[in-house]
C-alpha cells in the first residue's frame, strides 16, 4: 500500500472515531436534559396543592314566614349567602315575608298550608288541597309558581313512597334532608345547636341541611350566624335547590 493511502485511511478513522463521539456526547446531553426537564416537571407537580374535593351545601328552612324570619334574612345577608324556604301558611300573620324571602334571592319551595303533620286519618287528597293552596299564595305574592316540596313532619317510610310518587305526577319534586341541626329539641341550647349541625355534616360532601324557621325556633335564628361562620371556615359552597 502506497503511504499517500495509508495517510488517507489513517484520516478516514479518526473522522469516523470523531463523528461517533460527537454523535454520543450529542446523545448524552440530549438525556441529561431530558432528565432534567423530568426532574424539574416533578418538583413541579410536588409544589401543586392537592384540589380538595367539592363541598356543596344547601341551607333549607321549614316553616317560615314568621317572626323570627327577618333576622335569619338579615344573617343571610350579611354574608351573601342563599337558601331555600320550604314555607308555610301556619302563622298568617308574617304571610307577607314570602315576597321579602323571594326579593332577597332566596328559593321557596312549599312546606303546607295549615297541615303540621301527616298522620294515618290524613289523605292524599286533603293534602294535595292544602299544598296548592300555599302555591296559589306564593305565586299571588311573587309571581311565581313553584314546584318544591317538603312534606310535613311524622310521616312513615311507606306515606313518603306513596306521596312522592303521587305529587311527582302532579308535578310536584320532593326534597328530603340528610343533615339536621336538632332544633325541634326546645332544650338544647344555641351552641349544641351548632355541634349538631357541624357532627351531622361531618364525612359529607353535598348537604341539605334541615332548618326551622317557625315562631317557636328563636334559637335557630340566633344560633345561624356561628354556624355559616363554621361552614365558611370549612369551605362549604352554598347553593339554592332549584326545579
Amino acid at each position: 500500500m502506497k503511504h499517500s493511502t495509508k495517510i488517507n485511511v489513517i484520516v478516514s478513522c479518526i473522522c469516523f472515531l470523531t463523528l461517533i463521539y460527537a454523535l454520543a456526547s450529542l446523545d448524552k446531553g440530549h438525556r441529561k436534559q431530558v432528565d432534567q426537564e423530568i426532574a424539574t416537571m416533578a418538583e413541579e407537580d410536588e409544589e401543586q396543592p392537592m384540589m380538595a374535593p367539592q363541598k356543596i351545601m344547601y341551607l333549607t328552612f321549614d316553616l317560615a314566614p314568621s317572626k323570627n324570619t327577618q333576622k335569619v334574612l338579615d344573617i343571610l345577608d350579611k354574608y351573601q349567602i342563599k337558601a331555600t324556604f320550604f314555607v308555610s301558611g301556619k302563622d298568617g300573620d308574617y304571610l307577607d315575608m314570602i315576597k321579602t324571602i323571594y326579593n332577597h334571592g332566596h328559593a321557596l319551595g312549599i312546606h303546607s298550608y295549615h297541615l303540621s303533620s301527616i298522620d294515618a286519618n290524613t289523605t292524599i287528597d286533603q293534602y294535595e288541597k292544602d299544598i296548592t293552596i300555599m302555591q296559589g299564595i306564593i305565586k299571588e305574592s311573587t309571581g311565581v309558581e313553584t314546584h318544591l316540596l317538603r312534606f310535613p313532619d311524622n310521616m312513615n317510610g311507606v306515606q313518603i313512597q306513596e306521596y312522592t310518587a303521587f305529587m311527582k305526577e302532579k308535578g310536584f319534586q320532593y326534597y328530603d334532608w340528610n343533615a339536621y341541626i336538632q332544633d325541634l329539641n326546645p332544650t338544647l341550647t344555641t351552641e349544641q345547636l351548632k355541634e349538631c349541625a357541624l357532627r351531622s355534616i361531618k364525612g359529607k360532601s353535598n348537604v341539605i341541611l334541615w332548618m326551622h324557621n317557625g315562631a317557636s325556633h328563636v334559637k335557630t335564628a340566633e344560633a345561624l350566624e356561628d354556624i355559616l361562620l363554621a361552614l365558611i371556615a370549612q369551605g362549604w359552597e352554598f347553593r339554592i335547590i332549584q326545579e
